[in-house]
């Protein structure tokens, strides 16, 4: 509870004292949900420890990071893959128009 200090001083600073009942039960409130949360987060983080996947996302963060150190950027690749993500991604939302309304065509209809 000792993380909820700024807040219990505000609390104590308020003025007049009637919205200090609100928000001491709403800090009670939180500080017993996290307290009750508190033992299975750490039964996931033991889990995740003994299945050793943090290990291994660390070392393949590391891979990555070593291999794009050793591999030049390329602007001109990197806008064509763009270019390219882009232009699909564009071209099927272009596709919908007919989908759309069109308030114009509203007004002209007789």
């Amino acid at each position: 509870m000792f993380r909820f200090w700024f807040i219990k001083d505000y609390i104590q600073q308020l003025q007049p004292t009637e919205p200090q009942k609100g928000i001491a039960a709403l800090l009670e409130a939180h500080v017993i949900q996290r307290t009750d949360l508190q033992p299975s987060i750490i039964n996931g983080l033991e889990e995740l420890e003994k299945s050793r996947v943090l290990q291994q996302t660390a070392s393949y963060c590391e891979q990555i990071i070593k291999e794009s150190a050793s591999t030049p950027f390329n602007l001109f690749s990197v806008r064509e893959k763009a270019f390219w993500q882009i232009s699909s991604k564009l071209d099927e939302f272009l596709a919908m128009e007919d989908c759309v309304h069109k308030e114009n065509e509203i007004s002209q209809t007789p």
